[in-house]
């Protein structure tokens, strides 16, 4: 039994593959807060004082590398890669965490834990529709 070959054509692939707007919106999300943290990374940066350098650099430090492994993992899940799925899953869950942490102010928790959602909602259907689409016994 051959197996057909998947369609070149964007517009007849993403008809026929599952779950590929949801695997798209899931990177396109993850993508954009790995670049949000590297954002974030450079005004840290721009704004370490000589009374706190160490934790400002340390600070930039980290979003730096979190943003570049959230950037890195936003190209991962477009090209399907599996190895994206847990950083892209973890960042969701520690989003919702700081948007519980800031429910007192709204401005910031309603984004945070609607991105969050959003993401999760991707990132869950399009991993359904890959694990249905290699069930051996469909």
């Amino acid at each position: 039994m051959t197996t057909p070959e998947e369609p070149t054509d964007p517009e007849t692939r993403q008809r026929t593959v599952p779950g590929l707007g949801a695997r798209r919106l899931g990177a396109a999300v993850v993508s954009l807060q790995g670049s949000a943290l590297v954002a974030l990374a450079v005004a840290e940066a721009l704004h370490i004082s000589g009374d706190r350098l160490s934790l400002g650099a340390a600070t930039a430090i980290f979003f730096l590398g979190y943003g570049a492994l959230l950037v890195a993992a936003g190209i991962g899940l477009n090209a399907g890669h599996g190895w994206a799925r847990g950083p892209a899953l973890m960042t969701q869950f520690i989003q919702l965490g700081l948007a519980w942490n800031t429910r007192a102010e709204p401005q910031y928790a309603v984004p945070l834990l609607a991105i969050a959602l959003i993401a999760l909602a991707a990132l869950v259907s399009a991993t359904r529709a890959d694990l249905e689409d290699e069930d051996p016994a469909g």
